[in-house]
């Protein structure tokens, strides 16, 4: 994969990775939080044997910085424009969210949805915090800010997958808490409050045609089974894949299932 660097006023130097065998048909891939680019290497590696792929390293993740103030999804939705700018994509593409992504991509869809022809949630949600939810994110950081970054990120870690995988997988849950440290307490602030200002998206998928596409994972404890399920009556088109034995990190959990989906769903898009 190639790395490409780029500097804009809006977002100072950021970086993300292209791969790929077409030109005309683009996936755009956008992690999470507590994650960088490489939740997403190895997918980006199996799509790029039929696609051109964007796999995008958020602002405040993998040793960047934020350089709003006070970013919303918006934000960060102008940043995958940004990008598209920088590649001087014309055609339509297909994007694809995992958790805090997902919403990126939502947001994204708000405002720019004549340049998708699909949208992927993985282990995501359209819907808004509840109050408890908003109540646990203000928890957690106060808990950061009183040098608990480190319990923080191990009990999140310990909720992302299922039970069976993080107990036989030390070495991927040390990794992934390893990625997750290298984000400053100042980026974990500003994600969260994005998170916690952001809107129902219902109506984004009630009013676009766009094919939509949900990968849920069975064991789930962030975004659960039966939250995921009332997602998937509301789009127009709806492509609905639970991924059995995996909790809310199918990159790991479930890498070669949720690239066959990815593939298969970009397919119909393309060809839609």
């Amino acid at each position: 994969m190639q790395k490409v660097i780029f500097n804009t006023t809006a977002f100072g130097e950021q970086y993300y990775f292209v791969a790929g065998s077409s030109n005309v048909n683009t996936i755009i891939l956008v992690h999470g939080f507590a994650e960088d680019y490489n939740i997403f290497t190895e997918t980006a590696i199996a799509l790029s044997k039929k696609f051109n792929v964007i796999n995008i390293n958020l602002p405040g993740s993998g040793n960047t910085q934020i350089i709003e103030v006070n970013p919303t999804l918006a934000y960060f939705a102008n940043y995958i424009l940004a990008i598209t700018q920088n590649e001087n994509l014309v055609n339509k593409f297909v994007l694809a969210g995992h958790s805090m992504g997902g919403y990126i991509t939502l947001e994204f869809a708000k405002k720019h949805a004549n340049l998708l022809c699909g949208i992927s949630l993985i282990n995501s949600s359209i819907f808004a915090d509840t109050a408890n939810k908003k109540e646990t994110r203000l928890k957690a950081l106060a808990l950061i800010a009183n040098d608990g970054k480190e319990h923080f990120f191990r009990a999140l870690l310990k909720n992302a997958y299922s039970v069976e995988f993080y107990n036989i997988n030390p070495t991927i849950i040390e990794k992934h808490l390893q990625m997750a440290m290298q984000i400053s307490n100042e980026s974990i602030s500003k994600y969260y409050h994005a998170m916690l200002l952001r809107e129902d998206s219902a109506s984004t998928l009630e009013n676009n045609t766009t094919p939509f596409q949900i990968i849920i994972g069975q064991q789930d404890a962030i975004v659960p089974l039966e939250t995921s399920l009332k997602m998937c009556a509301i789009a127009n088109t709806s492509f609905v894949h639970i991924l059995p034995n995996c909790g809310h990190s199918s990159f790991y959990e479930q890498a070669n299932l949720l690239q066959n989906k990815l593939l298969e769903f970009s397919s119909f898009c393309f060809t839609k």
